[in-house]
């Protein structure tokens, strides 16, 4: 799954790219990550070996911020002890490492990461001063800084870049990656569609989530609100940490009526139409025919689907009776939607059945 989100999806796989492109240029960043930024891990690993592919002049390292000085961790960390003796305070840490060419900082790639917020400001203040008091005939260490995007607007200073997830990514991200899921699962192909759209109805941006909830395909589409509480209460992110969500019934209930307002309305509509142009002759010798409203509708094209069952169930419209229960069924998935209610799985794919008729031109 990890690998479909950030290899397949445009947007996610721009996102590296606009990370290693900066990395391939010498320039550090920092990445303004949102806290349910999918399967980091791979995106780091991804970064690695799109540069490492470009250019093996230098090599990767992944560290963890200290709580110390900034400055003098670099100094302990890449320095030998002797280096580290030419130190003088009348430099500070940033411009000293800088003007070093004899240490194996230059040839890195550091990536940091759980900066706390007390400690970006001082991570993008030593950068910055690194890179301001690089010569320019020297190869600089690219840093690559992982920080809260809520900590965004702490970030000013000049030769550090700021590339911020949320801005890069959309909707059509998170649906499309469901699409893509959701076509690599074994069921009924036109289900897939509304599988997909209750997926990023239901987990929003919450990609790592949304996978879960696909190894629980079925079940999911049955009961979302049950799977969720599994999940919540037995599964973890790729992280490790615990899936940590708000479990509000009423709200997975109105993410599941709209999706199938947005799916399943459009589907009822087409077989009214298809009906309609069927049946036009029959209907034509009945107008004007009076609506539930007590209106006249003088057009086949205005009748809806419950006038249709109404004046077959009277005998006036000629149809079969697998027809005159299809329209009843229709009818009935319909007025449930208008009246807020939601559909069983069952009856969503007995309506979203006649969908592929009607696409196939079995109707």
């Amino acid at each position: 799954m990890e690998r479909i989100w950030w290899e397949q999806i445009t947007n996610a796989n721009r996102f590296i790219d606009l990370i290693v492109s900066g990395i391939l240029e010498g320039k550090s960043s920092v990445l303004c990550l949102h806290k349910l930024t999918p399967w980091r891990n791979t995106m780091r690993e991804l970064v690695e070996n799109r540069v490492l592919k470009d250019s093996n002049a230098r090599s990767f390292e992944l560290i963890g911020s200290p709580e110390s000085s900034i400055g003098e961790f670099m100094l302990n960390k890449y320095c030998k002890e002797e280096k580290r003796l030419e130190y003088r305070p009348s430099k500070s840490y940033a411009q000293f490492l800088a003007e070093s060419d004899d240490i194996v900082l230059n040839s890195r790639i550091v990536w940091v990461q759980n900066i706390s917020s007390k400690k970006l400001g001082e991570w993008v203040d030593f950068v910055s001063e690194y890179h301001l008091s690089m010569k320019s005939d020297m190869s600089p260490a690219v840093f690559i800084l992982e920080a809260d995007e809520d900590l965004v607007g702490k970030i000013t200073k000049k030769g550090v870049r700021t590339i911020v997830y949320t801005k890069e990514m959309n909707y059509f991200d998170t649906y499309a990656f469901c699409i893509l899921a959701a076509s690599g699962v074994s069921g009924q192909d036109y289900l897939k569609n509304y599988w997909a759209e209750l997926l990023s109805s239901v987990c929003a941006i919450d990609i790592e989530l949304s996978a879960k909830c696909m190894g629980h395909a079925q079940k999911f589409l049955e009961n979302p609100y049950e799977v969720l509480c599994d999940i919540a209460e037995s599964e973890t992110r790729s992280d490790g940490e615990p899936f940590s969500f708000s479990l509000d019934k009423d709200y997975v209930a109105k993410k599941i009526w709209k999706t199938q307002i947005k799916i399943i309305f459009p589907v009822i509509e087409d077989y009214r139409e298809e009906f309609v142009n069927k049946y036009r002759e029959q209907i034509m010798t009945l107008l004007p025919i009076k609506n539930s409203q007590g209106e006249d509708l003088n057009e086949p094209e205005e009748i809806e689907i419950g006038t249709l069952y109404h004046i077959a169930s009277k005998c006036k419209l000629v149809v079969d009776s697998n027809t005159h229960n299809e329209l009843y069924r229709l009818k009935t998935a319909r007025n449930t939607l208008a009246h807020l209610e939601l559909l069983n799985l069952e009856i969503v794919k007995d309506v979203l059945g006649k969908a592929k008729f009607i696409q196939d031109g079995w109707y």
